[in-house]
């Protein structure tokens, strides 16, 4: 914004469109896993993070539990992690 002379509407606009929990869930749980995701190669392995809009008990809610556990077990050996961690903001 500092930059850009494109207004405050349009930053206002992107922000709240952001961290909208509801667009969120609409990526689906691959998308939010990828949306902001980041990888630390750490001494005892891969570790990755992803930070999501909704809190875990809204992505429990919305996909469910067994669903939820299967996309992160998938997304571990996928990216073969030794732990992925989820934080909600």
């Amino acid at each position: 914004m500092q930059h850009a002379d494109i207004g405050q509407q349009y930053w206002s606009q992107l922000n709240r469109v952001k961290f909208d929990v509801q667009a969120g869930l609409e990526l689906g749980l691959n998308g939010i896993f990828i949306r902001d995701y980041k990888c630390y190669d750490l001494p005892s392995g891969f570790m990755g993070a992803s930070v999501c809009t909704g809190n875990i008990p809204t992505l429990l809610d919305h996909f469910g539990v067994e669903a939820f556990g299967q996309a992160c077990k998938s997304y571990v050996l996928q990216k073969q992690l030794g732990m992925f961690v989820m934080i909600a903001i």
